[in-house]
């Protein structure tokens, strides 16, 4: 069975780390997919369907990736012989929520949502569900939303951006990001979490390593990578898939990098 994977998010390290996670599936190998690289485009609009950012999508027919999808997906699975589109979602609504409820809870008014690439998918997938999780809980937020490179110049430049907006706390897009955030803000002398307080997104090796240890977003990567794998075994047995969209629920992890609000709100950045 020809097997095509497509990574949209090439320089996104969630979707990378998805990928991985995918191609290392026991079923995954036996199939000996072909993996390609394309870009998404500049001039793409912000999506509005909710399946738009979603984890996989899984389509079919003549058309390659991204053309076969037909949703915005950070990897596309193209199957040729496919005749039905499957869309795979880890729905970060809830795990948002939660990280608002927990930074309000924690004292924190002014928050920044710092993210990668906007136009890449699961950047703006995330600077949503975010910005819809702000409106249902607390619509007096005086949140901002920054675009950087997943670098420590950019996490940096940013950090310079917000000394004068007096932001408490800043959510990132990634772990790689949240974590150039907190090496950059002890560089400038800002304590994590007592002065600034960090979240990222991924629930990556490296967030439990991280001093302190980051609180993040745990996107379902073993619970998606199974289904793929057990979808496209499926289809290469039956010749069927019996499923059109699948959701995965993320989880909010709380450690170390958030804290209480600093009372010197305003001085600090």
């Amino acid at each position: 069975m020809n097997v095509d994977v497509a990574v949209s998010d090439v320089y996104e390290p969630v979707s990378l780390a998805l990928l991985h996670r995918i191609l290392a599936e026991p079923l995954i190998r036996g199939l000996s997919p072909s993996v390609s690289v394309w870009s998404p485009g500049r001039d793409l609009p912000v999506a509005e369907d909710p399946d738009d950012g979603a984890a996989v999508v899984i389509s079919g027919g003549v058309d390659r990736p991204p053309s076969s999808c037909g949703t915005s997906a950070m990897l596309t699975v193209h199957v040729p012989d496919l005749r039905c589109r499957v869309v795979l979602v880890a729905d970060d609504r809830d795990a948002y929520e939660a990280c608002v409820i927990h930074l309000d809870e924690l004292g924190h008014r002014r928050i920044v949502f710092l993210s990668g690439d906007s136009q890449l998918f699961g950047n703006r997938g995330r600077r949503r569900d975010f910005r819809e999780a702000l409106v249902r809980r607390r619509a007096d937020s005086a949140a901002m939303f920054l675009d950087v490179d997943h670098t420590p110049d950019a996490a940096a430049n940013a950090l310079r951006t917000l000394q004068g907006h007096g932001a408490t706390a800043v959510v990132c897009s990634t772990d790689m990001l949240a974590s150039a955030v907190i090496h950059e803000a002890s560089r400038m002398g800002l304590k994590v979490p007592e002065e600034l307080s960090v979240v990222g997104y991924g629930d990556s090796i490296e967030a439990a390593l991280q001093s302190p240890e980051l609180t993040t977003i745990r996107m379902p990567f073993a619970r998606v990578s199974r289904a793929v794998a057990q979808i496209l075994y499926e289809y290469s047995v039956s010749g069927s898939v019996d499923v059109g969209r699948l959701s995965f629920r993320s989880e909010f992890i709380i450690r170390q990098s958030t804290g209480p609000c600093p009372e010197n709100v305003g001085e600090i950045l």
